[in-house]
């Protein structure tokens, strides 16, 4: 009974590095642009270049179509930027590591107790506790994670352009895909 536990605690704890070597991906950034004269724009943050911010953005026609259109917004004008991660699976499996291992320590505390009649019920309880304590942590962490999110404003002294230039620079798809270009791919030697 205990060993099941245990290889199951085991499980939880080894998931995470194993998870973590998976190929890297572009990390998408919903902005929200809002300028000194008051207005807004919103969309998905591709470059910065000297000047301005590009973006792009989805719009829908009177037919409903989607169309995918780019938008720039001139650094001069920009207050703030909004920044938010366009997933959430960081908190998605924080939550469900964190509900898992909770549900799974209260479970076998509670079959200490009130031990079942076999162990086969006492294997099937523990992946059910794990299992939904893993998915309900799942949704908290997903909906409850703020990581993502930064606001990035000019600075008022000195080159005000230049600094939300240099920080927004690293958020941006395209420094993205060509800081991963970048990395070497592993070569095994014979």
């Amino acid at each position: 009974m205990k060993t099941m536990a245990l290889a199951l605690l085991f499980f939880v704890w080894i998931s995470p590095p194993l998870l973590a070597q998976q190929q890297r991906s572009v990390e998408l950034y919903r902005v929200k642009i809002v300028a000194k004269a008051g207005w807004q724009a919103k969309g998905i943050l591709y470059a910065v270049t000297d000047s301005l911010i590009l973006f792009t953005y989805a719009e829908a026609d009177r037919f409903g179509e989607l169309t995918v259109k780019s938008g720039n917004v001139a650094l001069t004008q920009v207050r703030k930027v909004v920044l938010h991660r366009n997933n959430r699976v960081s908190g998605a499996l924080k939550g469900a590591l964190v509900g898992a291992v909770a549900t799974t320590f209260v479970t076998v505390r509670s079959l200490q107790k009130n031990p079942p009649r076999s162990s086969v019920f006492y294997g099937i309880n523990l992946v059910m506790a794990a299992s939904g304590g893993g998915g309900v942590g799942a949704l908290i962490g997903s909906f409850f994670d703020n990581s993502g999110q930064g606001v990035i404003r000019p600075d008022n002294r000195g080159d005000g352009v230049e600094t939300l230039r240099t920080q927004l620079i690293p958020f941006t798809y395209q420094y993205q895909v060509n800081i991963m270009n970048r990395i070497p791919k592993k070569v095994i030697p014979y």
